[in-house]
C-alpha cells in the first residue's frame, strides 16, 4: 500500500467556501459563511484548516467568491507561510455551485500532476484525519471516496474521474454542486466508497448552528474544541477561554473567552466571545454573544445571538417576548433571537421614538 507520505504528496487539496452562505442568514450579511464565529473564538472554516494541518497537509487553496476579500484577508494571517492561497473568479463573477467552483479552476490540477484531489466544503465543523480518508480511498481502489456521506462535504476523487465528472456536471441543468448533483450521478456509476469522521453540526440552519453550540456546554459533550491536545483547533483569535467572573458574577455552564469583562452580571449557559463587556445589573441567558458585543447595564437576553461589534443599550429586553422580538430581529422556527446591525438600528429608533412619546405625553 502506499505510504501516507506518498498518498499525500500526490494529492491536491481544494477547500470550497463559496456562495452567500443563505442558510445562516443574517448573519451571513456581511461577511462569508466560513468566517462567521463558532464557539466564542473559532470561525467555521477553522475546523476544515485544522483538520487539514492536523493531517499534515501543508498546502491547499481555498476558492471563495462571495466578499472574497474577507476571506483572503484571514487566509493571510493563519501562518501557513503563503502555502494557503485564496483562488477567486474574474472581478464581479461569482463560481456557479461548488462543482462549477471546481471546473472554473480546473488550471489547478496542472499543478504538481496529482493522482488524487481531496475536496473539502468550510462550512462544516467536524473533525477527521484525512489521512486516513485518502489511505481508504487508495486502499480500496475507489474512484470517489466520500466521508461518511455527501452532507459532510469531504471527497476524494481520481484526477481523471473527476475530470470527467466535471465536465458532464458543466453541460448539465442543475446546481452544479458535490452533494446534490456530482456524487449522485458518480453513484450509479462509478466505484464510490464511504468513510466516517467525526460531525458536530453541518451548515442546514441558524438553529442547528445555535443549538450545537448550546451543547458545547454540556458536559458529557462529545465534542470538545477547548481541551483535546491530541486534534487542537488553530484560528487567528484562537486562545484558551479564561473565565473572567468579578464581583457577584455567576459563570454558570458557560464559556467566557479572553478579554471578555463580566460586571456583576449573571450569565448562564452562554458563550462569550473575545473582547465582550457586560455592564453591571444584566441577566444573558443561552445566549451567544460574538466578539466586541457591549451590553448595557440592566439588560436581558435570552436565547439570542448577538452579532459582532453591536451595542445593546441600556435596559433592553431581547428575548422575552416573541411579538416583540420578530418586529425588529429575525426569530427562527425554535426561538432563537438573531441580533445584527440592521436590526439593533430598528430596535434603538423603536425605543427612542416610544421615549419620545412617552416624554411628550
Amino acid at each position: 500500500m502506499t505510504s501516507d507520505k506518498g498518498i499525500s504528496a500526490k494529492t491536491l487539496t481544494l477547500i470550497l467556501a463559496v456562495g452567500e452562505g443563505k442558510t445562516l442568514y443574517p448573519l451571513t450579511r456581511t461577511r462569508p459563511q466560513p468566517l462567521v464565529s463558532y464557539g466564542g473564538m473559532f470561525r467555521i472554516i477553522d475546523f476544515t484548516l485544522s483538520n487539514c494541518w492536523n493531517s499534515g497537509i501543508r498546502r491547499a487553496f481555498v476558492l471563495t467568491d462571495y466578499q472574497h476579500w474577507l476571506t483572503e484577508r484571514y487566509l493571510d494571517s493563519l501562518g501557513w507561510n503563503g502555502n494557503l492561497t485564496g483562488v477567486f473568479p474574474d472581478s464581479g463573477k461569482r463560481y456557479k455551485g461548488t462543482a462549477g467552483a471546481v471546473f472554473q479552476s480546473i488550471g489547478l490540477l496542472q499543478l504538481d500532476k496529482p493522482d488524487y484531489v481531496l475536496i473539502l466544503e468550510a462550512d462544516h465543523v467536524y473533525t477527521m484525519d484525512y489521512r486516513k480518508l485518502l489511505e481508504f480511498h487508495v486502499a480500496h481502489g475507489a474512484d470517489v471516496t466520500t466521508a461518511g456521506s455527501p452532507r459532510i462535504g469531504a471527497y476524494v476523487f481520481n484526477v481523471s474521474i473527476l475530470r470527467r465528472a466535471l465536465l458532464i456536471d458543466a453541460l448539465s441543468t442543475g446546481e452544479h454542486d458535490f452533494r446534490s448533483d456530482v456524487i449522485p450521478r458518480l453513484v450509479q456509476c462509478r466505484h464510490v466508497h464511504d468513510d466516517d469522521c467525526i460531525s458536530q453540526w453541518c451548515a442546514d440552519s441558524v438553529d442547528s448552528y445555535y443549538w450545537s453550540q448550546i451543547e458545547l456546554l454540556l458536559r458529557n459533550s462529545s465534542f470538545d474544541l477547548y481541551t483535546d491536545d491530541s486534534w487542537p483547533i488553530f484560528g487567528a483569535e484562537v486562545e484558551r477561554p479564561i473565565s473572567l467572573l468579578r464581583d457577584k458574577s455567576k459563570g454558570t455552564s458557560s464559556i467566557i473567552s479572553t478579554n471578555a469583562r463580566v460586571h456583576g452580571a449573571d450569565i448562564s449557559h452562554c458563550i462569550i466571545s473575545q473582547n465582550v463587556d457586560i455592564a453591571p445589573g444584566t441577566r444573558v441567558e443561552s445566549s451567544i454573544l460574538f466578539k466586541s458585543v457591549r451590553v448595557g447595564q440592566g439588560a436581558r437576553i435570552r436565547k439570542a445571538i448577538i452579532d459582532e461589534n453591536l451595542r445593546i443599550p441600556d435596559r433592553a429586553i431581547i428575548g422575552y417576548d416573541p411579538e416583540t422580538d420578530r418586529q425588529h430581529f429575525v426569530v427562527t422556527k425554535t426561538g432563537v433571537v438573531v441580533v445584527d446591525r440592521d436590526a439593533i438600528h430598528r430596535f434603538n429608533a423603536t425605543r427612542k421614538a416610544t421615549a419620545g412619546k412617552s416624554v411628550a405625553a
